[in-house]
């Protein structure tokens, strides 16, 4: 005798022919909402991370190239030489956000200070008239950016032998926190003659 295709018989049959209890379709759709919002979680922390040093690095790098035109200057269309604290035969710090150097290269006066949230370079601080431009705007390059959000510092200080120390410091408001970065370098200038000393 041949056998039909075998069926289920007894329990199985009722479970078969019933489908999913509520309970079971209440555990799954639990189950399957604690690991959505374990993945979603997940990955907005790692947005706001990757967010977070983004602006890290972003900070960092202008604060980089802000160092390098502190360190070696301005240069001239003219000029082979650049205009920094490296090449500075005499120094004056104002206060701990400006100082005033006389240029090895051609002995001009400049400045460098701090003017709100931007770091000045005036390539001739002995007129009134003269060239500015901001060597440090942490704005710079982001669309309809406030400038709140943003907060600098610089700080000079002189050692016994003439070694300048440059402390610059940035700062960028990420949602709630502060991003921030510091950098720190400290210049021997080739051509520094300390005030009241011969050549």
């Amino acid at each position: 005798m041949e056998q039909d295709k075998q069926r289920p018989y007894g329990r199985q049959a009722s479970i078969a022919a019933r489908g999913f209890t509520l309970p079971e379709v209440i555990i799954a759709l639990a189950l399957f909402l604690i690991l959505s919002a374990t993945i979603v979680s997940f990955y907005l922390m790692s947005l706001r991370t990757w967010s977070e040093g983004s602006a890290e690095v972003a900070i960092q790098r202008k604060l980089a190239v802000a160092m390098q035109r502190i360190v070696q200057g301005e240069r001239g269309a003219l000029e082979e030489r650049q205009h920094g604290l490296r090449e500075a035969k005499q120094i004056s710090i104002i206060d701990p956000q400006t100082i005033e150097f006389t240029s090895g290269v051609d002995d001009t006066t400049r400045r460098i200070y701090l003017d709100g949230n931007e770091i000045i370079y005036d390539s001739d601080a002995s007129t009134p008239d003269s060239e500015v431009q901001a060597i440090y705007d942490p704005s710079r390059s982001e669309a309809a950016s406030d400038t709140s959000q943003h907060r600098t510092n610089i700080q000079f200080a002189q050692r016994a032998d003439g070694t300048i120390e440059v402390r610059l410091i940035g700062e960028k408001r990420v949602r709630d926190r502060w991003m921030n970065a510091t950098l720190l370098t400290r210049v021997l200038p080739r051509n520094y003659t300390a005030r009241g000393t011969g050549p």
